[in-house]
């Protein structure tokens, strides 16, 4: 059986919280990503 975080309860789940904040944060709000391919590159940096 699949378990699912409850909308609005991310608390449920820290770590994966923790990455995408960090993800966030550190690759997608500092650049404008104009392809997948650019998206690629900065994520693996």
């Amino acid at each position: 059986m699949l378990d699912f975080i409850r909308p609005g309860k991310p608390t449920e789940n820290g770590y994966i919280e923790s990455f995408n904040d960090r993800l966030r944060q550190e690759c997608l709000i500092r650049k404008q990503l104009w392809s997948l391919t650019e998206a690629r590159v900065v994520i693996e940096d």
